[in-house]
């Protein structure tokens, strides 16, 4: 070709469509990281608040012989029951809306944008690492109330009221 001659890709015509999505990506992490911490603190008040109204079994448990590693696995067991079933129902709704609006295949006004319809890309890979980051985010979330269980003295929960 000619030295006038200057060649551009769709990519680089549309640069700011392309930086809109990239800060929209990360915007959509920072909600779905708040999102999931927030959830977190909700296990772990409801674990507490568990053990709490439980004082009374664990205290038994741990006087019948319990380890305390056992009572540890019994409350992490259940924050963890309650992070799989969360994250199960979010990554279903999650991907069945994105599959829904993929299928809808909404247009836009040409006019305003450069593109057709709204493009929905549901990246197998992002939903994995969301659904790994909720579950670790969970069982972590778990550890201050299970550890409080565990040190629970029997006398202390049974003289609870």
């Amino acid at each position: 070709l000619r030295p006038d001659v200057r060649v551009s890709d769709w990519q680089e015509r549309n640069r700011n469509l392309f930086s809109a999505l990239k800060l929209e990506k990360v915007a959509m992490f920072l909600v779905l990281t708040i999102n999931i911490l927030l959830a977190a603190f909700s296990i772990m008040s409801t674990l507490v608040m568990t053990i709490i109204e439980r004082k009374r079994e664990v205290a038994i448990l741990k006087a019948m012989g319990a380890h305390t590693r056992s009572v540890l696995r019994i409350f992490m067991s259940q924050g963890l029951f309650t992070g799989v079933v969360g994250s199960t129902v979010g990554t279903a709704i999650g991907v069945g809306g994105g599959v829904i609006l993929a299928n809808l295949d909404l247009p836009l006004n040409q006019d305003v944008y450069y593109i057709s319809a709204i493009p929905v890309d549901v990246r197998i890979w992002d939903v994995a690492m969301i659904v790994v980051v909720a579950l670790l985010v969970s069982l972590v979330s778990t550890i201050y109330p299970a550890l409080y269980a565990s040190r629970l003295q029997p006398v202390e929960g049974l003289n609870a009221e």
